[in-house]
């Protein structure tokens, strides 16, 4: 039974075209999967589908559910239908969550706004709810908020409230979006006991080719606001002609054309030369709240007893899930937390001793890269302005040389130097990326620390910045410090590979050995919840 059918949509936003002759069908119990690049229109379907386009947004077309045309329906016919018909998970989950409401609070309104129930029978609901998405009572209260859960467990939440009515339809766009395997392996799991269970349509939007050939019965494959490819999802691969599919196809998968493989270049300096930056055996804790006033404080070791170093142009990849460690280790090698026992050694010296002078070059030889480009750059200041900021914490510098540096970053990366005069919204998530590189690579550093630097992109985006990395490595001899979820990132980018879990290192050696024959029971399970390719491309 068809319970869905667009057909011909149009969306223009400030009379701008953003959707053009979009169409599909969804019928019951069926997931269709919709893929594509940052900005092809895909999370704006989405919104066209539940009527929350933007205020100077537009939409022409039919969509046409359970027999309604919904562009026809007034807001109040449109409010009976959202959330109790038509469900909806949002990409980041902590800003569809009320930070002063507790999860059980949150689910329960919802319930409460649908269903002719008492407060106490919606919290039971709540509680119901909840405990089916995955969060046991005894573990994770319903009084718990929203900051004191993960994101996986956020994403939990997020789930509960869309699937508390039992809706026939359930959006999901980018659900699993800078998760890490086993959480994502996790979520997809819920995602499909929730079909098995209560038999709704599921329409699933994503950039992760790899989370959509497992869980989708058919794709279609979206570019620039337009459906360019769609069919079952086994042997999808097979059968693509469009172009801009194949270059997913290969982004996906970062086969050679997209992202070549780093080029030979030596590892290791000799033997008898320090690692450039190095950790040995540091740990770091950090204390708990307290029950309550009078209670003793208790504390979580993040980093365990670690050991990690990275020589002169060698590239090493950290992997592990979130809360993992790998990032609060990523912290103390960059010199932002101080180790309670261990030290952070530059060049063979422990920085914690340094002098200024030793200091300066530290921070001008080691730069690093974090996840998220919008929030790391200042909204306030042009690009130029932020690339150049590190030259002046550097040391005195002339005006001439300092714009020229800045221009030759830009030029390295791949944008402009005219784009130094643009603000950071002027620019794509990919871009945006690109601005954080060229900041960290004008100094001219040795070593470049990427904690999770593609994970929030597309694709394409992320095959591109990875084919940067490799292209400035060959021309600069930079050693990076990579650290990711991604199995397949860290396969692409880096010769050596530490596994990292819970605050600890459990595996380490050369990409190729440890990702092809793993020793550790916790290697071998991030590697058996990678998304399987199979029926995409049979």
């Amino acid at each position: 039974m068809t319970l869905l059918t667009v057909d011909n949509l149009e969306v223009d936003v400030a009379g701008r075209p953003i959707l053009r002759g979009v169409g599909f069908t969804l019928t019951r119990g069926e997931t269709l999967g919709i893929i594509g690049r940052s900005g092809s229109g895909k999370s704006m379907t989405a919104l066209a589908l539940m009527r929350l386009l933007p205020q100077d947004g537009q939409a022409r077309g039919r969509i046409v559910f359970d027999g309604t045309d919904l562009l026809s329906l007034d807001e109040a016919a449109m409010c009976g239908i959202r959330g109790r018909r038509i469900g909806v998970v949002f990409q980041e989950p902590q800003s569809a969550l009320n930070p002063l409401m507790t999860i059980g609070a949150q689910v329960a309104e919802g319930i409460r706004q649908h269903a002719d129930v008492t407060r106490r029978e919606a919290a039971s609901l709540a509680a119901e709810t909840l405990a089916r998405a995955g969060l046991d009572p005894a573990r994770v209260s319903p009084d718990r908020f929203p900051h004191e859960l993960s994101g996986g467990q956020r994403q939990r939440v997020a789930i509960a409230m869309t699937v508390a009515m039992r809706p026939d339809i359930i959006i999901a766009d980018e659900p699993t979006t800078a998760l890490d395997v086993t959480t994502q392996a996790r979520i997809l799991d819920l995602l499909r006991t929730i079909l098995r269970d209560d038999g709704p349509a599921l329409l699933l939007i994503s950039h992760d080719l790899g989370v959509v050939a497992t869980m989708a019965d058919r794709i279609a494959v979206m570019d620039e606001g337009r459906i360019v490819e769609t069919g079952p999802t086994r042997g999808f691969a097979g059968r693509a002609h469009a172009p801009q599919v194949r270059t997913l196809i290969a982004a996906a998968t970062l086969s050679r054309e997209i992202a070549a493989p780093v080029p030979p270049l030596p590892e290791h300096t000799p033997a008898e030369h320090p690692p450039l930056l190095a950790a040995e055996a540091v740990s770091r804790r950090f204390g708990l709240p307290r029950a309550h006033p009078l209670a003793w404080r208790q504390y979580r070791r993040a980093v365990d007893q670690v050991s990690l170093s990275v020589q002169a142009g060698e590239s090493v990849a950290l992997i592990g899930e979130s809360g993992s460690g790998k990032t609060t280790l990523a912290s103390l090698m960059l010199g932002l937390q101080t180790p309670d026992a261990g030290r952070i050694a530059y060049r063979g010296q422990d920085i914690a001793g340094a002098g200024r002078d030793v200091l300066r070059r530290m921070r001008a030889d080691v730069q690093a890269v974090f996840q998220d480009p919008y929030s790391s750059l200042d909204p306030r200041r042009k690009a130029g302005w932020i690339i150049a900021e590190p030259l002046h914490l550097a040391g005195p510098i002339a005006a001439d040389e300092r714009d020229e540096r800045v221009a030759e970053a830009l030029r390295e990366v791949g944008l402009s130097p005219d784009d130094a005069n643009k603000y950071p919204h002027a620019f794509s998530g990919g871009q945006r990326q690109r601005i954080a590189m060229a900041r960290a690579l004008v100094t001219r550093p040795r070593l470049v620390v990427l904690d999770e630097a593609v994970s929030s992109l597309d694709v394409v985006a992320q095959a591109r910045i990875l084919d940067l990395l490799a292209r400035l490595r060959a021309d600069h001899g930079l050693a990076y410090l990579f650290i990711t979820h991604d199995l397949r990132v860290a396969k692409a980018i880096a010769r050596r590979v530490a596994v990292m879990h819970d605050g600890r290192i459990v595996e380490e050696g050369m990409t190729a050995e440890v990702l092809t024959d793993p020793q550790h029971p916790y290697t071998r399970a991030l590697l058996a919840s990678q998304p399987d390719f199979s029926a995409f491309a049979a």
